[in-house]
Parts: structure tokens; sequence; C-alpha cells
């Protein structure tokens, strides 16, 4: 049996959305000529490790629910975006993290 594993980066954004109380942002299609190389590299980068998370039950994918407010970012930015929350998996395996970004 293949075991999937959560990398450092998808960690730190858990960690992130459960300290800032908040969602994840992917920008959809990064654009090499809008993005430098090193955004580009965290825009695809992002993106992947989403995928993952929503793979693994982590994520769930709630651009749908949120079409209102994308259209608004979209207006402003010319970019598309997808937003992920955790789910109550995720948040039970991380419920020991207090606003500190770390385990207790």
């Amino acid at each position: 049996m293949e075991y999937a594993e959560i990398n450092k980066n998808q960690l730190e954004i858990i960690e992130l959305i459960i300290k800032e109380n908040m969602a994840a942002f992917t920008l959809v299609s990064p654009d090499r000529a809008l993005d430098s190389d090193q955004n580009f590299t965290a825009w695809t980068q992002s993106n992947t490790d989403a995928d993952g998370l929503v793979t693994l039950g982590m994520f769930e994918d709630v651009t749908e629910e949120n079409k209102e407010y994308l259209q608004h970012l979209k207006l402003s930015t010319k970019r598309n975006f997808r937003i992920f929350k955790l789910t109550p998996l995720a948040e039970k395996m991380f419920a020991t993290m207090q606003g500190t970004g770390k385990p207790n």
C-alpha cells in the first residue's frame, strides 16, 4: 500500500490557516509574463500543494461557494483564484495548534 505524505510547504499552509483563522488561496494558471520567476514557482507549487491536500482529505475546494468574492478579486487583479478551507478531518488532526502555528 502506498501512503501519501504532507510535505513541508503543505504543513506551513495548514499552520498559517490555523494561526490566522483564514482560507487558502491559489492563483489559477500562473503566467510567466506576469509573474517573477520566484512568484511563478511559488504559485505553481501552491497549486500542487493544494491539490495534494484535497487528495489527502485535508482541504476542501470552496471556490464555487465564493464566486461573488472571486469575481470582485478578478476585476481588481485580472487574475483567477481558487479558495480552499480545512476539512473537519484536518481541523481535528491539527487541533493542538492554538494561534501560535506550532503544536502545543
